[in-house]
């Protein structure tokens, strides 16, 4: 049986990150948050998975999920990332 994790990215203010991008770290693969800020990781097999969640001028966040069903989530990432100093 296979299984998909949905959901949606938004900032820790409720704005919607289009254009975010996740992947499932180990499995060498990925994609873009669509302009509803959506995302759907579809055929995962019972598993443990980390996701990674990317979006520019923000933190990345790394979920651990035990995929036992499909799924639904909000991610939610907080301003911030690196600092570049001269």
């Amino acid at each position: 049986m296979l299984f998909t994790v949905s959901g949606k990215i938004t900032s820790i203010s409720c704005q919607p990150l289009s254009e975010a991008t996740r992947s499932l770290i180990d499995f060498n693969t990925g994609s873009i948050a669509n302009q509803d800020e959506a995302i759907e990781i579809k055929n995962l097999c019972r598993h443990k998975y980390k996701i990674e969640i990317k979006y520019l001028g923000y933190q990345t966040k790394v979920v651990a999920l035990k995929i036992e069903k499909s799924i639904i989530l909000e991610f939610t990432l907080m301003k911030g990332g690196i600092n570049w100093k001269k």
